[in-house]
């Protein structure tokens, strides 16, 4: 399958992968508003091999959301194999009834994530600090799919630098790598290694995301210029923004007016409702949260949405509140 990450224009805005949080209809608003990569929520390998149908429906997507790059984690390779090779597998999919899934551009492998949960699996970060282990997991994914792999890392992790595991993976024809600024000790707050990101081009000859400390399109810039990269993965800057991506893009702040972010919101909502039902109502909780913050009444707001159970209680608080 062509490399999707070759064709696209620089520079790339990615959303970055979010457990609990990239799901469909979030990707759905932010490819909206310009994204131009999305990537799932976090997804077990180990799930797709023993309970495949629930996480099939986690990775469910549409085809205006491509390219969409689905994000692995886990720490056993034979689970890898068996889950990329179920992900590009048209017939055990509709075998299983996952009508919804449709096969993603990529696959991506996550290094990154400092989650303690995670951890305690031997899976995310703590990984980039067993680079044999991480080379064999990649290895695995490359012998069972043909479609572009990339990996998502920290800056450091233990005793082991980005620049390091990337000298290490260098014989593997990685497509990209999304390089989170910061330290597994430092999880996300802190400085982000600029200088870092910037010398990874000497390490590596794919396409190279930065990631880490964008909060609005000042801060996304700055990242792009510092590090020199390809593009840059947008994660919490997006939340309750995810017209971040048309800022950048248009290199102007495009501040949304009180009425035009409830709009925003209510768009958001009846996607998730359409999607999911009042599953996606009660998820989309924090996405309403976060749209409302920095309006003068947002803690009265907040008291309200965190509790909404349907569309219709949305709706009604924001007709009264607008």
């Amino acid at each position: 399958m062509a490399n999707f990450w070759k064709s696209i224009n620089k520079p790339i805005l990615a959303l970055a992968p979010m457990a609990g949080i990239t799901d469909r209809a979030f990707r759905q608003m932010c490819k909206g508003f310009g994204a131009d990569v999305v990537y799932s929520e976090m997804a077990s390998a180990t799930a797709l091999v023993y309970n495949p149908l629930k996480t099939l429906e986690m990775l469910a997507s549409d085809k205006n959301e491509q390219p969409y790059v689905v994000q692995l984690f886990g720490s056993n390779p034979d689970h890898f194999a068996q889950a990329v090779k179920l992900l590009t597998d048209k017939k055990k999919i509709q075998k299983l009834k996952a009508t919804s899934y449709q096969l993603p551009a990529g696959i991506d492998i996550n290094f990154g994530c400092p989650v303690k949960k995670v951890a305690k699996q031997g899976a995310g970060a703590v990984l980039m600090d067993k680079p044999e282990l991480a080379r064999e997991i990649i290895k695995a994914v490359f012998d069972n799919t043909d479609l572009p792999v990339s990996i998502k890392i920290r800056s450091k992790v233990g005793g082991t630098d980005a620049l390091s595991l990337l000298d290490y993976l260098t014989d593997l024809p990685i497509a990209a790598v999304m390089i989170h600024g910061r330290t597994l000790a430092q999880g996300h707050s802190g400085p982000v290694d600029h200088q870092l990101i910037k010398e990874a081009r000497n390490h590596f000859g794919g396409v190279i995301l930065a990631n880490g400390g964008v909060n609005d399109r000042e801060t996304a810039l700055q990242l792009l210029q510092k590090t020199g990269a390809d593009g840059i993965g947008i994660g919490q800057g997006a939340l309750g923004r995810p017209w971040v991506f048309q800022n950048v893009k248009c290199q102007m702040s495009n501040v949304k007016g009180r009425a035009e972010i409830f709009k925003i919101t209510l768009q958001h909502a009846r996607l998730s409702n359409q999607l999911k039902g009042q599953t996606g109502i009660i998820e989309m909780r924090k996405h309403l949260c976060w749209y409302v913050t920095g309006l003068p009444d947002a803690s009265a707001l907040r008291r309200q949405l965190v509790t909404v159970s349907s569309l219709k209680e949305i709706e009604r608080i924001f007709d009264i509140a607008g």
